[in-house]
């Protein structure tokens, strides 16, 4: 009876042996890579992301593992109008089926339509994702099922940046003040080419044209009229009025050219 017991539990420890070896194994993403384009603020863009899953023990991306990418707060994955799911450079992309895709205003989750085999690169594509509204550096994270049951717990990020749009509208940052006839307005007027949105367009050098609008006691507006923006601001040092007067206004600031 003691025999029989021994070999009972070398049964039991080698069932567990056999558990432990499939259970779920997490796998690691290297050589990330984002592209979005166009990468302006606000737009509708199409982002390609691209990594390498470095699968453990055998574990691939299988048809129909869960595929989730979460994006920062401030663009909208809602908007996404279609997407492909592949091994990169493999040929045709397999389509996600836009009914397939679970969309919130910061992620994305779909059932991989294709397989990728371990240590072989995924390119993810989606398109009408709408940016971030404010230009700045940005990552979004992937996380990949697999064939185990695991999924990708570290090195899941992507780093991009978002610009502003291109200059459209000018803007008042520094407003003129009630000054002495022939002094220099102080402090300098300065105006600021915007996007369509109201982001200051940082590599903006448009030039600037300053004028009276209001002129109610004939004055000359003196100084340097056309200014350079540097870094998307137009500032005017040594503006001046030579006749005295009150109700001078400066005009409301055209598109900009």
């Amino acid at each position: 009876m003691l025999r029989a017991t021994v070999q009972t539990l070398s049964i039991i420890i080698a069932t567990f042996a056999s558990l432990h070896a499939y259970a779920a194994t997490n796998t690691t993403l290297i050589g990330q890579s984002a592209t979005v384009a166009p990468a302006s603020a606000g737009s509708s863009a199409t982002y390609t992301l691209r990594a390498k899953v470095k699968n453990r023990n055998g574990a691939n991306i299988l048809v129909g593992n869960t595929i989730t990418l979460t994006l920062p707060v401030g663009g909208d994955a809602t908007t996404i109008t279609s997407g492909t799911f592949d091994l990169d450079s493999a040929g045709s992309p397999a389509a996600i089926p836009l009914a397939s895709m679970t969309r919130t205003a910061t992620s994305v989750s779909f059932p991989s339509p294709a397989a990728i085999a371990k240590n072989k690169i995924f390119r993810l594509v989606l398109n009408g994702l709408k940016n971030p509204t404010v230009p700045a550096a940005y990552t979004a994270s992937i996380v990949t099922g697999n064939s185990s049951g695991g999924t990708n717990t570290g090195n899941k990020i992507f780093s991009y940046t978002i610009a502003a749009g291109a200059a459209t509208k000018l803007s008042f940052s520094v407003q003129p003040t009630n000054t002495a006839s022939r002094a220099s307005i102080f402090p300098a007027l300065q105006v600021t080419i915007l996007d369509a949105i109201g982001n200051r367009v940082t590599n903006a050098t448009n030039i600037v044209i300053i004028a009276i609008g209001t002129n109610p006691a004939a004055g000359t507006l003196a100084g340097t009229l056309s200014v350079a923006a540097v870094n998307g601001i137009a500032t005017f040092p040594n503006l001046s009025i030579d006749n005295v007067g009150s109700g001078y206004t400066l005009p409301r600031l055209p598109p900009c050219q």
